[in-house]
């Protein structure tokens, strides 16, 4: 299964759902976050390695 934005949750801080996923390097490794691009609320970017791992860590939160 491809992940892509389509499978997030919308923000649990102001309920938009203009999130996407970013993909970004810390030091040699990849790392993936989700940010709404209405208040700007963002998982952690240490935790969160994998795509899946990341959908999971923001479609945990809830409003």
């Amino acid at each position: 299964m491809e992940i892509d934005d389509t499978y997030l949750a919308s923000c649990p801080f102001c309920g938009s759902r203009s999130v996407r996923m970013v993909e970004g390097i810390k030091g040699i490794n990849a790392y993936y976050l989700v940010v709404c691009e209405h208040c700007g609320a963002q998982t952690s970017f240490e935790y969160t390695s994998t795509k899946v791992g990341c959908l999971n860590a923001w479609n945990r939160r809830t409003l």
